[in-house]
């Protein structure tokens, strides 16, 4: 499962190499990837989970939207306080959304919505939706040998 980690000021203070490496283990394990494929909107990533080559879906574990005044930060990862990286990370979301809101931070790879697209969005309940455009053929390479 790959996934790229985005610069954002989330980031500043927690070590990762652009990508999720073993301290994020338990948050993905126990998490969710959002499917954005349905929404049409070039909403950025700030940790994005890339689908297969066979169906492509724009996945994101954490995004940030930015709505009227304020700012929506969403996080589908599994933040177990009981876990130390889940809590950091849980911490440094707080923060990063405590300093927006005393404006020491500008949002980063936001993506700016109105409400009454929030609204539609909530209202309509995407489905999921996948790029069928790759060649869905047998992988011989990719199947286990017992």
């Amino acid at each position: 499962m790959a996934t790229i980690i985005y610069d954002h000021p989330i980031f500043d203070n927690f070590p990762h190499e652009n990508w999720c490496d073993w301290h994020f283990a338990d948050m993905i394990e126990n998490g969710k990837a959002i499917d954005l494929t349905a929404l049409d909107m070039p909403i950025p990533p700030i940790v994005e989970m890339v689908s297969s080559f066979k169906t492509i879906k724009r996945q994101a574990m954490i995004f940030e939207l930015k709505i009227g005044k304020g700012h929506l930060i969403v996080c589908s990862m599994n933040l177990d306080n009981s876990k130390i990286a889940g809590a950091y990370l849980k911490s440094q979301l707080q923060q990063y959304v405590n300093k927006l809101e005393l404006g020491k931070v500008h949002a980063k790879n936001s993506f700016t919505l109105e409400t009454s697209q929030l609204q539609s969005i909530i209202d309509n309940k995407y489905s999921s939706q996948s790029a069928l455009t790759t060649d869905q053929g047998f992988d011989a390479l990719g199947q286990l040998k017992v």
